[in-house]
């Protein structure tokens, strides 16, 4: 692979201005943003962190399509060039502004937060131009008058699908509601999320793998349905796959109401086992 040319001081500055002024504010197809991301890019946004460029065109689709009337200025823009010039980093001040509708609100909310960032920048060596290889909030403060930055329904479901993945059963029942309500279709009615205190403990002892992977998400205001493909094992490593849906209810960032549905007969490994007391 030939040798990327060096980054220049004025050729950074000049891809910050354009990524914000003129992608992030326009609302610029995905496809203008993306290419502006490296392939295995952090970013470290105030209400979620995302890795890899994929993951990030899911958070660039749900800005999108939730903030309006966005205005970022710019008020510092210092770029450090690195002493072999394959890498920069990018010392950034700015003023944003937007509108946010909530369903079913009978109007919008204006939100305005002064942002101080930090930022990596690098030289693909796929389009040879600058794109972003660590993105960094380091301080989000709201400036008076502002309305809180919104919790999305959206960034609750993939928080729960995300804990799941992880096994982290614990993360899991933060964004459960106290009252939650869950009608499960092997476990029947649940009311109660002190009911659920044991559920990883369930989980570690009936399957030896347990993976969820949406396939299809569908958000309208406080409401959400998943269509998922589930990846799991039973404790002996026997194979379970299987293709369900959860619908849910999410109020003020918790999930209050939640709903499996699927055919239980892919899930007879694991309903069919027997343990020993």
């Amino acid at each position: 692979m030939p040798d990327l040319a060096p980054l220049t001081e004025d050729e950074v500055k000049r891809f910050m201005e354009k990524w914000y002024l003129e992608l992030l504010d326009t609302h610029a197809p995905a496809e203008d943003v993306v290419v502006c991301v490296a392939d295995d890019a952090e970013m470290r946004f105030p209400e979620a962190t995302v890795v890899g460029v994929e993951a990030f065109r899911d958070w660039y689709d749900r800005i999108v399509n939730t903030f309006f009337d966005e205005v970022h200025v710019i008020t510092r823009n210092d770029v450090t060039v690195a002493a072999d010039g394959q890498s920069a980093e990018v010392k950034i001040d700015l003023n944003w502004q937007a509108k946010v509708w909530i369903p079913p609100a009978a109007k919008s909310q204006w939100i305005g937060f002064d942002a101080g960032q930090t930022h990596q920048v690098v030289r693909s060596a796929t389009t040879g131009q600058p794109v972003i290889q660590v993105y960094g909030v380091d301080t989000f403060v709201a400036m008076p008058g502002s309305s809180n930055l919104p919790v999305l329904t959206r960034e609750i479901i993939g928080q729960y699908y995300g804990f799941v993945n992880a096994g982290d059963w614990d993360g899991w029942l933060t964004i459960m509601d106290d009252g939650l309500v869950v009608d499960e279709q092997i476990d029947g009615h649940v009311e109660g999320k002190s009911n659920l205190l044991g559920i990883g403990d369930h989980f570690r002892k009936v399957y030896s793998k347990f993976l969820m992977h949406p396939q299809h998400i569908i958000v309208q205001g406080e409401h959400a349905a998943v269509i998922w493909h589930n990846e799991s094992a039973n404790a002996a490593g026997v194979p379970i796959t299987a293709i369900g849906a959860n619908y849910f209810q999410v109020k003020n960032g918790k999930i209050t109401y939640m709903r499996t549905i699927h055919d239980t007969v892919p899930f007879k490994p694991m309903t069919d086992q027997k343990f020993e007391d």
